[in-house]
């Protein structure tokens, strides 16, 4: 199930149907809240759906942190007999230690490295060196957005978008056609590479070009689906946005597992 569907069960569940009852940015919003609570709880593992391994060739000086990067597993450097090392990370307390440390500039058995925030710093300093990150990415949100192709193999999704560079890779996605006030999916796809200052998507199968379509993201897991609907209504309930004590039934009768995406 991707977020249109999902979306379509919520409102079909809560009896709220128009914009008027519940808008749709509003359902957005309580449903991302499900979403991250599940995947906090590292619900059937979905969390490792979300490391990433990222390889920088020829660096030198200081290491950008990717802005994708939700927190940092490991870090390596090369080291001279061109194998990865391990580096160990100081705190920026005693980020001043580094330049006391003697290596031999073409070493780096034992690098050590500080966070500074928007940037690694690493001791011996890379110089042509490859450096390879591990680290859990952010979680991409769940949203359903009107894009325009621009091509068979890209779209450009409207406002609000990402605006992370490779925050939708991989990501499967919905593709909607809107005809006579009706959406029908037109085909599923796969997000393979997304620039976030221009809102394009790179997807991995052909489209038509020049045509709306309206995107709607899948779950990392899609057996989260009907999890996900049962904490949303659940969420509504609690905020006051729906009462659904009528539908209780309708909530308990959702399986906990659909197919996997």
């Amino acid at each position: 199930m991707d977020t249109f569907e999902i979306i379509s069960s919520i409102r079909n569940i809560v009896g709220l149907h128009s914009e008027s009852e519940l808008g749709t940015q509003e359902l957005l919003r309580a449903l991302n809240v499900a979403y991250v609570d599940l995947v906090e709880k590292n619900y059937a593992g979905i969390k490792s759906r979300l490391n990433f391994t990222e390889e920088l060739s020829s660096q030198s000086g200081n290491v950008d942190i990717p802005e994708n990067l939700d927190y940092l597993v490991n870090l390596y450097r090369k080291d001279s007999d061109d194998n990865y090392q391990l580096c160990r990370e100081i705190s920026l307390d005693n980020a001043g230690a580094i330049g006391t440390i003697n290596y031999p500039s073409d070493d780096a058995k034992n690098p050590i490295f500080v966070d500074y925030g928007d940037h690694y710093v690493i001791h011996p300093t890379p110089s042509s060196t490859d450096v390879k990150l591990e680290y859990h990415r952010k979680l991409p949100a769940l949203f359903f957005n009107r894009g325009l192709s621009l091509s068979t193999l890209t779209i450009q999704i409207e406002q609000p978008a990402p605006i992370i560079d490779d925050h939708l890779n991989g990501v499967f996605v919905g593709l909607y056609t809107l005809s006579d006030g009706i959406l029908s999916l037109d085909n599923e796809n796969k997000i393979t590479d997304y620039v976030g200052s221009t809102r394009t998507a790179t997807l991995k199968n052909a489209i038509t070009d020049a045509t709306t379509y309206y995107i709607a993201i899948y779950p990392l897991r899609n057996s989260l689906a009907n999890s996900l609907i049962k904490n949303t209504v659940n969420f509504l309930n609690k905020t006051g946005k729906a009462d659904v004590r009528m539908f209780r039934e309708r909530v308990a009768q959702i399986p906990d597992e659909v197919g996997e995406k």
